[in-house]
């Protein structure tokens, strides 16, 4: 069996390729993106606050204590009720919000909290999970 052998490519022949796939991932001058927006922690409490409301079966919000600034500490436990207790089955963290200028991390923890509950009743998989564990 004979080794692979690499062909050289002209790095002009490349330039141009990478080129367009640089514009094709930027969005080009014309397809320039908004800036994402975040949550403050009101705004974030509130949506908290939402999603725990309209999931109660699934869901219970709790203020596990206090920042320095003297704001709430969000915990959001989700689990299907029934069968083993949650506090008693295995459990998953999804922990975000630990430093004041990584607000992305909030926004994928409520976003995987969000789908988990909206999808309880309709993927088999999510429904599986939240039957037997707490996240």
């Amino acid at each position: 069996m004979r080794p692979f052998a690499f062909r050289s490519v002209r790095p002009a022949a490349v330039l141009p390729v990478l080129i367009v796939l640089g514009l094709a991932l930027a969005g080009g001058p014309a397809g320039a993106q908004d800036a994402p927006k975040y949550r403050d922690h009101a705004a974030l409490t509130s949506a908290l606050q939402a999603l725990a409301a309209a999931h109660k079966q699934e869901a219970r919000l709790a203020s596990i204590g206090k920042s320095r600034g003297g704001r709430d500490i969000w915990a959001l436990v989700i689990a299907s009720p029934g069968g083993v207790p949650p506090a008693k089955r295995p459990g998953l963290l999804v922990a975000a919000g630990f430093e004041g200028d990584h607000l992305v991390g909030s926004e994928i923890a409520l976003a995987v909290a969000r789908y988990l509950l909206e999808n309880a009743g309709s993927d088999a998989a999510v429904k599986d999970r939240l039957a037997t564990s707490t996240i």
